[in-house]
C-alpha cells in the first residue's frame, strides 16, 4: 500500500485529533481542580446552608454527611494554606484572605469533634433501637 501526500497529511491530522480527543478530558480535569479555592469553599457553604443540615438532627446518615462536608472543607483550607503566597504574605489581601481563611479552618477545625460525638451518640441509639426490634 502507497501513501501518497494526502494521505500522510490527513493521517497525521486524524493521529493528532485522536491525542487531542485523549488528552483534552486531562486538560480539563486539571482546570477544574486548580479551581479557585473560593469556589470549592462556596460550594461547601452551599451543602452545609441545605435544609437538612440547618436543623437539628438525630439521623446517623445526615449527621455523617455533614460531617463530611466540613472535613472536606478542613482539608481544602489547610492545602491552602500550605500555598506560599500565604506562609508569607506580601500584599494586604493576602493577608486578609489568609486571616479568614485560618478563621474558617479553626470555626471547621472546632465543630468536627463535637459532630464526630453525636454521630457516635446518634449512631448507638439507633443501633440500640434496630435490637430492640429484633427482639
Amino acid at each position: 500500500m502507497k501513501f501518497d501526500r494526502k494521505m500522510i497529511i490527513i493521517l497525521f491530522i486524524a493521529a493528532l485529533c485522536l491525542l487531542w480527543y485523549i488528552i483534552h478530558p486531562l486538560i480539563v480535569e486539571g482546570a477544574i481542580s486548580a479551581a479557585s479555592a473560593e469556589t470549592k469553599l462556596k460550594i461547601y457553604a452551599d451543602a452545609l446552608n441545605a435544609e437538612k443540615f440547618k436543623k437539628p438532627s438525630t439521623d446517623p446518615v445526615v449527621i455523617h454527611e455533614k460531617l463530611e462536608i466540613l472535613k472536606q472543607r478542613r482539608d481544602l483550607l489547610t492545602e491552602v494554606l500550605k500555598d506560599a503566597k500565604f506562609k508569607t504574605p506580601k500584599s494586604k489581601k493576602v493577608r486578609d484572605d489568609k486571616a479568614a481563611y485560618e478563621k474558617l479552618l479553626n470555626e471547621t477545625s472546632a465543630a468536627i469533634p463535637p459532630l464526630e460525638n453525636e454521630h457516635k451518640t446518634a449512631q448507638a441509639a439507633l443501633d440500640a433501637s434496630r435490637k430492640k426490634k429484633k427482639r
